[in-house]
């Protein structure tokens, strides 16, 4: 109802972890001072990977197959154990799901997504997923365990050309 699961590979989530975990704990801030505990790393701006993408090379490689356009932000996303996002929303249109993708890492249990219609749900780990954000939510995670997910977000205007091989643009990265 409020999620959705995209029709794209799988990621190897487990791997996905081991190369972010490091990340996270040297190169994550604070996202929100409403979320103290809500950590944020970012892995590409504005279509360039950063310099902590540049150790992802399993996650990019996955990227590069999969994802049939290049990015404008790639973020892990971190919340840690015991820990809310407040309720908010990240658009104003309730009906629409995001152009962008969640990928969820890890997902401990007691963690979920919660609507404001009292509705949770929660994403199995490696598959992406399409939100609705338009309606109010919060996530939880109850659980004695950092919750990791990544949120790719697509560039304004997603352009497709019949000569355009996105391809080349990450194979200095992943070879």
């Amino acid at each position: 109802m409020y999620i959705k699961k995209a029709s794209i590979t799988k990621a190897p989530h487990k791997q996905i972890l081991v190369e972010v975990a490091p990340l996270i704990d040297r190169f994550s801030s604070q996202r929100f001072i409403e979320a103290p505990n809500w950590l944020g790393l970012s892995l590409i701006e504005g279509q360039r990977i950063t310099a902590a993408g540049r150790h992802c090379k399993i996650f990019l490689k996955w990227l590069h197959t999969n994802v049939d356009w290049l990015p404008e932000h790639v973020f892990v996303h971190t919340l840690l154990a015991k820990s809310t996002i407040p309720w908010h929303k990240d658009t104003d249109n309730p009906r629409a799901f995001s152009n962008g993708l969640m990928l969820p890492i890890f997902i401990p249990k007691k963690s979920y997504v919660e609507f404001e219609d009292g509705i949770r749900d929660t994403y199995e780990m490696g598959y992406c997923y399409k939100t609705r954000f338009g309606i109010k939510h919060r996530v939880i995670n109850g659980s004695k365990y950092k919750r990791v997910m990544i949120m790719i977000t697509p560039p304004p205007f997603i352009t497709f050309y019949d000569n355009y091989n996105r391809k080349t643009e990450l194979n200095t990265v992943c070879g």
